[in-house]
């Protein structure tokens, strides 16, 4: 089973201003919509956050033995990619290789507050992870030479589960810069298909600032196995 989760259930029109989304948002626009109707004729499982969907509640469903999350998040807070080239809404941004194309959307219902984590852990979906990487061929490796003119790049990440290995805390934290300054007792594990590395760990705030960008919308599909 699965569920479709975000801000706005629909196109949020102020996105033509964003570059990523410029040059196709007039048939992206009408695609979108289009399909929301159709989702909703079918009554597919959707559902529309008012406000925001509280971290907590996602690290509490990826942390469960069968079920996954696949987040869009912008690519360039996940990867710290901050160097720009110019453009004409922040400037033009080298961005994911395996960037996704057009616009999604969603706005507004509360959803799920007050969950709280799971206890294990760390959830089974949680692969070996690799040895310790060098942490600048992993952001090099997770971008292309490629630009667009936009202060955003739309990308999405499967988020496996959260862990509290000390292990994957330190990597985690020693990722990026200023990562370090996150002392939570957890951090996401990612797929990721725009690096070369199997998985990622990355902290809560890292996680949390490219889920919430101007952009997003805040899209999040969870996908349930479930088992008898």
């Amino acid at each position: 089973s699965y569920l479709f989760c975000s801000t706005k259930l629909g196109v949020d029109s102020s996105y033509n201003k964003l570059g990523y989304y410029k040059e196709a948002f007039s048939s992206d626009e009408l695609r979108v919509k289009r399909l929301f109707e159709a989702a909703q004729e079918r009554k597919l499982p959707l559902m529309q956050v008012k406000s925001h969907l509280n971290l907590a509640v996602l690290v509490d469903l990826a942390s469960r033995r069968d079920t996954v999350g696949v987040v869009l998040v912008d690519n360039r807070i996940l990867m710290g990619v901050s160097q720009t080239v110019g453009g004409n809404d922040g400037g033009a941004d080298t961005v994911s290789c395996a960037e996704s194309n057009g616009i999604g959307g969603y706005n507004g219902g509360s959803l799920l507050e007050g969950n709280g984590f799971s206890d294990s852990t760390t959830s089974s979906f949680l692969p070996d992870g690799g040895s310790d990487i060098d942490k600048s061929r992993s952001i090099v490796s997770a971008v292309s030479t490629a630009s667009i003119n936009s202060s955003y790049a739309g990308h999405y990440v499967i988020l496996c589960g959260v862990s509290r290995d000390q292990k994957h805390l330190r990597e985690a934290r020693n990722r990026l810069p200023d990562d370090g300054d996150d002392e939570s007792n957890y951090c996401m594990v990612l797929k990721n298909p725009g690096i070369w590395k199997e998985t990622e760990y990355v902290t809560p705030a890292r996680f949390e600032k490219s889920w919430r960008a101007n952009g997003t919308d805040e899209d999040v599909v969870f996908i349930s196995n479930h088992r008898d």
